[in-house]
C-alpha cells in the first residue's frame, strides 16, 4: 500500500510514498520541522499541494540536500525533489491520493 502522488487526481500516479519510508519522513520532520515532512506523514488525507507551496519545498528541499544526511534521507530527498519538479515543470499542483 502506498501514497500516490499525481499532477492531476484523475491521472496516473507519478509516484508514491511506501509505508517503509514513513521513518525517514519522520526522521527529517523531526530535524527540519518543515510543513512538506508534515503533509506526507498523514498518509490517509486526500490533499492538494499548490505550486506556490511547491516552489517553496523546492528551494527547501534543493538547500538540505546539501546539508549532512543519511543515505536513506537523501534518496527519500531526491525522490521529493524530483516529484516536485516534475509538478512544477507542467505548472500544475502535487495531489497525494490515499489509497
Amino acid at each position: 500500500m502506498a501514497y500516490d502522488l499525481t499532477i492531476h487526481p484523475q491521472t496516473k500516479p507519478i509516484g508514491n510514498i511506501d509505508y517503509q519510508e514513513i521513518d525517514v519522513i519522520v526522521r527529517l520532520n523531526e530535524k527540519y520541522n518543515h510543513w512538506i515532512f508534515k503533509s506526507f506523514l498523514d498518509l490517509y488525507k486526500d490533499q492538494k499541494i499548490e505550486v506556490n507551496r511547491l516552489q517553496e519545498a523546492q528551494l527547501f528541499l534543493l538547500e538540505i540536500l546539501c546539508e549532512e544526511v543519511l543515505e536513506e534521507e537523501k534518496t527519500f530527498l531526491y525522490k521529493m525533489i524530483s516529484l516536485v519538479s516534475f509538478a512544477l515543470h507542467k505548472e500544475k499542483p502535487l495531489f497525494g491520493i490515499a489509497d
